[in-house]
């Protein structure tokens, strides 16, 4: 266990280091340094939390800040985030800390990619290419599907992209994606739908990241 930990743990530093190496290499082409969390410490108030599988969905808004945030369905969590309490929200890891009289809550993804991205250094130059995401669907209900495996570019956003968690909408255009567990996957930084699937039946668009909990199935 303590060598694979190891292996782990240097992996996701050399894929840490590689991407702000390649977002800061050459001013003139346009890459500039990328930081895991673009937020500040800011107060907000709690609008909404709903449950998706293991997850619960926390919807906060404050001056400067109106996003969607993955948090675990724990009694901490539940303590400090609950519709209409303020809270303060700081700069810590990759998602922040939300923390009140009642505690604190780590978050462990955002379902406002668009929002997260903006806030951040933007990249310009040419589009990349298409990948391959490869999934297993392990939650869904009438809204959305949440999917664990490997998703490329996620670690735009600070993640290490071969096991995470995506959730996209439970829809009609949506349901190749969701049957066959494999999908084409495009990113375009600054697009008001910056991670979708596509394929012969439209633009199947992915709304949130997050790491793994161990209530989420393995993607294997």
């Amino acid at each position: 266990m303590g060598k694979w930990l190891s292996i782990a743990l240097a992996c996701g530093f050399l894929l840490a280091c590689a991407t702000e190496i390649e977002e800061a290499t050459d001013a003139g082409k346009g890459f500039v340094k990328w930081e895991l969390n673009p937020l500040g410490m800011r107060d907000a108030r709690v609008v909404a939390v709903e449950t998706r599988g293991p997850y619960a969905l926390a919807t906060l808004h404050g001056r400067n800040i109106d996003l969607r945030f993955f948090v675990p369905l724990s009694d901490d969590c539940a303590r400090v985030l609950t519709p209409g309490a303020h809270v303060s929200y700081s700069k810590s890891g990759s998602f922040g800390l939300f923390s009140s009289e009642n505690g604190s809550c780590e978050p462990v993804g955002t379902a406002s990619l668009r929002e997260w991205l903006a806030r951040g250094p933007r990249r310009r130059g040419r589009p990349l290419p298409r990948g391959t995401a490869r999934y297993r669907v392990f939650y869904a209900d009438e809204g959305v599907v949440l999917a664990r495996g490997s998703f490329p570019y996620a670690n735009r956003l600070g993640f290490l992209a071969h096991d995470i968690v995506a959730m996209f909408p439970n829809s009609e255009v949506c349901q190749r994606a969701i049957q066959r567990g494999e999908a084409t996957i495009e990113f375009r930084d600054g697009s008001r739908v910056p991670y979708w699937f596509s394929g012969e039946s439209g633009i199947c668009p992915i709304s949130g990241f997050a790491l793994p909990l161990p209530e989420a199935p393995s993607a294997e």
